[in-house]
C-alpha cells in the first residue's frame, strides 16, 4: 500500500512539472513572437510618425508697379556723337561693330540717364509660395516649423517678386530688341544684347514697386489614399510666435484653425544628442513632392531618410546646430527629425551651398535642436502633448503589425470615431477587411494561447493540491513507533524477556 502511494506521489509530482514547464513554454513563445512582431523597423517607425508630419504652404501675394519707361532721345544722340568722335580722332575702329560695341558700353556704364521714367504706370499681380514641412505638437493643431518657410524677411519677399517681374519684363524687352538686331552685326549681336539686358535690369531695380503685400498659409497632413484625391491647399493656418532666418533662431509655431483630435509627433530632449547619435528625417521634398513623373498619391507621401549626427556646430547668439549627413533639401524645411524612440529632437533646416557652383553640397545640412523649439513654444504658452488619436492608433498599429487583424480594425474604428475619414485609419481599416476576408487574421492564436494556458493552470493546481494533501495525510514510521499501543506491548513483552534470561544465568 505504502509503495503503491509513493508511485502515485512521484507520477504526480511529474505531471505537475510536466504542466509548469508547459505553462511557462506558452507563455513566453508569445511573448517572444509579439516582441519579434511589434520590433520597431525603419517601416513600422516611419508609419508611427507619418500622420502627425505635415505640408506646411506659405503664399504670398502683391501688387507691383513700375513706370513704364522711355528712351531719352537726346541723351543717346550725346552717346552716339562722342562715340563718332572716337573713331574721328582714331581711339577705335571705322567700322560698324566696333561702333555698336563702344555704344553699348556708353549706355550700360550709366543706364538711368538713357532709360527713364515715362508718365504711365505698369501694374503686375505676382506671387508665389513657399512650402516647407511640419510637425504637430497638440491635438487642436499646433504646429512647429522652420520660420523661414512662413515668415521670411518683408525685403527678401519684395525681393523675390520684383526678380519674378524683371525676369519677365527683361525677357520682352529682349525678345524686341533681338528681333531687330539684324541691323547688328553678327560678331557684335551678343555682345551687345548683354549689355542691353543689363541696362533694363538696372532700370527695373530702380524703379519696381512692391505694395498690397498679403499672406496666406494653409497646412495639411499630405495623406492620400487611392480614390480619394489630396487637398493640396489644406486648412487655414496662422502664426502665433516665429523666430526670424539663420542665422537666428530659425523657428515658427503655427496653429491650424478650428482642427481637433489630430496626431501628434512627441518631443525629445536634443540635449542628449551626440556626434554619431542615429536619427531620421521626415517630410515633402520638393525633388519629390511636385516630381512630374509621379501620381497624386506618391506627391503626397512623405519621404524618409536617415543618417548620422556629424557635429555639433556654435551658432552666432550663443545656441548650437546639429550637422547630419542625412539627406535633406529645399522642402524638407521644417520637418521633424526624429532619434530611434521615435521623439523629435530637432527641425531639418538649412543645407551648404558651394560657392563656386551655386549647387547644393551633398552630406552637409544642419537641424535646429528641438530643445530651441521648446523655447518657442513656451513663450506661446503650448504645451506639447501626445493626442488620444496617436495613443490609439499607436496600439491599432501594434496589433495590425502582429496580423491581429480583427483586433486592429476594432482599434483603427475607435481612431475613425475621433477623426472620421482621417485618409491614413481608412486605409488601415480597408487593409484589415481585406486580409481578414483572405484568412490571414491572427487573433485566435491569442484566444487559444489564453484557453490553454488557463487550463494547464488549473491542472497544475490540481496536481500540487493533491501532492500536498499527500503530505499532510501520511505518517512516517517513527511516528507509529512512539503512538501505537501494540508497540507498548512488544516493548515491555521483551522487557521481561530480557530479564528473565538475565536471572536464569
Amino acid at each position: 500500500m505504502g509503495l503503491k502511494r509513493k508511485r502515485g506521489e512521484r507520477c504526480l509530482k511529474k505531471t505537475f512539472w510536466v504542466v509548469f514547464v508547459l505553462i511557462i513554454g506558452l507563455i513566453i513563445t508569445p511573448v517572444i513572437n509579439d516582441a519579434r512582431a511589434g520590433e520597431k523597423t525603419i517601416s513600422n517607425f516611419a508609419e508611427r510618425a507619418k500622420p502627425g508630419v505635415v505640408i506646411v504652404q506659405a503664399t504670398f501675394e502683391a501688387k507691383i508697379t513700375v513706370p513704364t519707361p522711355m528712351l531719352d532721345e537726346t541723351a543717346l544722340k550725346s552717346a552716339l556723337d562722342r562715340v563718332v568722335d572716337m573713331v574721328l580722332r582714331g581711339e577705335i575702329s571705322n567700322n560698324e561693330s566696333a561702333i555698336w560695341v563702344t555704344l553699348a558700353d556708353e549706355i550700360a556704364a550709366s543706364p538711368l540717364v538713357y532709360i527713364k521714367p515715362s508718365g504711365e504706370i505698369d501694374v503686375f499681380e505676382s506671387g508665389f509660395t513657399s512650402t516647407g514641412s511640419g510637425f504637430i505638437v497638440t491635438s487642436d493643431g499646433y504646429v512647429v516649423t522652420n520660420a523661414h518657410v512662413v515668415a521670411p524677411d518683408e525685403s527678401e519677399i519684395k525681393s523675390r517678386m520684383a526678380a519674378e517681374v524683371l525676369e519677365e519684363q527683361v525677357n520682352h524687352f529682349m525678345s524686341g530688341i533681338v528681333s531687330d538686331s539684324q541691323n547688328i552685326p553678327l560678331e557684335a549681336r551678343e555682345y551687345v544684347a548683354k549689355r542691353f539686358q543689363e541696362i533694363i535690369i538696372a532700370y527695373y531695380q530702380q524703379y519696381i514697386t512692391v505694395e498690397y503685400l498679403k499672406k496666406s498659409i494653409h497646412t495639411d497632413t499630405g495623406m492620400s489614399v487611392p480614390g480619394a484625391a489630396p487637398d493640396q491647399r489644406g486648412f487655414p493656418t496662422v502664426i502665433i510666435k516665429a523666430g526670424a532666418t539663420v542665422p537666428k533662431k530659425d523657428v515658427a509655431i503655427l496653429k491650424m484653425e478650428g482642427r481637433k483630435n489630430l496626431p501628434t509627433l512627441i518631443i525629445g530632449d536634443s540635449g542628449q544628442i551626440q556626434v554619431g547619435d542615429k536619427i531620421y528625417v521626415m517630410g515633402y521634398p520638393s525633388a519629390a513632392t511636385h516630381h512630374p513623373m509621379l501620381s497624386e498619391k506618391g506627391k503626397v507621401e512623405p519621404t524618409l531618410t536617415s543618417g548620422l549626427i556629424s557635429a555639433i556646430k556654435p551658432m552666432d547668439g550663443g545656441w548650437k546646430v546639429f550637422q547630419t549627413d542625412a539627406a535633406m533639401t529645399h522642402g524638407n524645411s521644417g520637418g521633424p527629425v526624429l532619434n530611434e524612440q521615435g521623439e523629435v529632437i530637432g527641425l531639418a533646416t538649412f543645407g551648404t551651398v558651394d560657392p563656386l557652383t551655386g549647387e547644393e553640397v551633398a552630406g552637409m545640412n544642419f537641424i535646429v535642436p528641438v530643445d530651441v523649439a521648446k523655447e518657442f513654444l513656451e513663450m506661446a504658452n503650448v504645451k506639447p502633448k501626445e493626442s488620444r488619436f496617436t495613443v490609439l492608433y499607436n496600439e491599432a498599429l501594434e496589433l495590425y503589425e502582429k496580423d491581429y487583424y480583427k483586433k486592429a480594425i476594432k482599434k483603427f474604428k475607435e481612431v475613425n470615431k475621433l477623426a472620421p475619414g482621417h485618409p491614413y485609419v481608412q486605409e488601415y481599416i480597408s487593409n484589415c477587411t481585406a486580409a481578414i476576408k483572405e484568412g490571414k487574421d491572427k487573433s485566435y492564436r491569442s484566444l487559444l494561447f489564453i484557453g490553454l494556458t488557463i487550463g494547464l493552470a488549473a491542472a497544475g493546481v490540481i496536481a500540487f493540491y493533491i501532492i500536498r494533501r499527500g503530505k499532510v495525510k501520511k505518517i512516517s514510521l517513527p511516528d507509529i513507533e512512539k503512538t501505537s499501543p501494540v508497540s507498548d506491548l512488544v516493548n515491555e513483552e521483551t522487557k521481561q524477556q530480557v530479564s528473565k534470561k538475565n536471572s536464569d544465568k
